[in-house]
């Protein structure tokens, strides 16, 4: 039986041998199992030596023995509303799923209704329910009112099996791709504006206001502050040519912040950030600007854009389409409400 291991600090060689899982897996996802601000945390967690900052972390770490390499690994963040759970699941350790006669990895995730596909941290896999278990119980022990599971990629399995964790469905993510350069018909549809990258530095300040007010009462980009902003800049894929800013009068008006992912195979460019500041809405921006962001992406040599939207967003999933995206695969959020630990 692996051993399960539940901590609130990790050293370096903990942290190396999650980073081989999350390297594993990535790989053979094609996206990450953890989120960027997962990652900054999972990091941070060892670099700061911030006994503080661990009382708001908590790793479960899964493995044969002591000397075996994580067999998976499951993490519980604080975020706006109560907490955040990922769990990965090493390539080698996941449990094949079928359906009838036909195996999983064969259903296409075209059709929103139809999500037998493979992922990472999916919660039909024996490891991660062993994960998930120790999370769920670990949130009630921390007095968590509220935790979330996030599983990227999801499959029709998994509501079942999140359901036996007392999860229950809450948002749908989707990832859209696109080919670039973007086609004719669609690449020039709408006015170019001016644009400039940002300047760090410089321009942290008037985008965190824009920011802040395009994205009021949003779970993820919405409530930034400074050091959300730098811990972004500091990572590897950032690249301020890549961050493209339209402030025609002064403020921050609009702006595309774009990510390459390098790993990715072939390399895949997303549009991380795409806002419009509430003042300016209304205008077109939102279109022109990820237009702007796929030519830079495109640029790059890159020949698949990526972005995710919200599957309730039906103005931006229109508008989407229309500039050629298509629906790649479905992350899901599932949730409960736990009662005094």
């Amino acid at each position: 039986m692996p051993e399960l291991s539940v901590q609130q600090s990790l050293d370096e060689t903990d942290l190396g041998n999650i980073l081989e899982l999350l390297e594993a897996a990535d790989h053979a996802d094609g996206f990450p199992g953890l989120s960027d601000q997962q990652r900054i945390e999972l990091t941070d967690s060892v670099h700061r030596g911030d006994s503080a900052h661990r009382g708001d972390f908590l790793a479960v770490l899964l493995r044969i023995t002591d000397d075996d390499p994580l067999v998976a690994y499951g993490q519980l963040s604080p975020v706006s509303d109560g907490w955040e759970m990922s769990v990965v699941v090493h390539p080698d350790h996941r449990m094949p799923v079928t359906f009838g006669d036909q195996d999983s990895t064969t259903r296409s995730p075209a059709d929103p209704s139809n999500l037998a596909v493979s992922g990472a941290g999916s919660v039909h896999d024996l490891p991660a329910d062993r994960i998930l278990e120790a999370l769920v119980a670990s949130a009630h022990v921390l007095g968590a009112t509220h935790v979330r599971l996030w599983v990227r990629d999801v499959r029709a399995q998994d509501d079942l099996q999140a359901a036996r964790h007392g999860l229950s469905p809450e948002r749908d993510l989707y990832q859209l791709r696109c080919p670039l350069p973007l086609i004719a018909r669609v690449a020039r549809s709408s006015a170019p504006v001016p644009v400039r990258t940002f300047v760090p530095g410089i321009d942290e300040k008037a985008w965190l206001i824009a920011n802040n007010r395009a994205f009021a009462g949003h779970l993820e980009q919405g409530g930034w502050d400074l050091e959300t902003l730098l811990a972004r800049q500091r990572e590897p894929w950032f690249d301020p040519a890549g961050f493209l800013v339209y402030d025609p009068d002064g403020p921050v008006a609009a702006w595309c912040w774009t990510k390459v992912h390098a790993d990715h195979d072939p390399p895949l460019g997303e549009i991380y950030v795409i806002g419009v500041d509430p003042d300016y809405q209304g205008k077109g921006l939102g279109r022109v600007l990820t237009q702007s962001g796929l030519d830079h992406l495109s640029s790059l040599g890159l020949t698949e854009g990526m972005l995710y939207v919200d599957a309730d967003n039906t103005a931006a999933r229109s508008l989407y389409a229309a500039m050629g995206f298509t629906l790649h695969h479905i992350d899901r959020a599932y949730g409960t409400v736990l009662g005094a630990g």
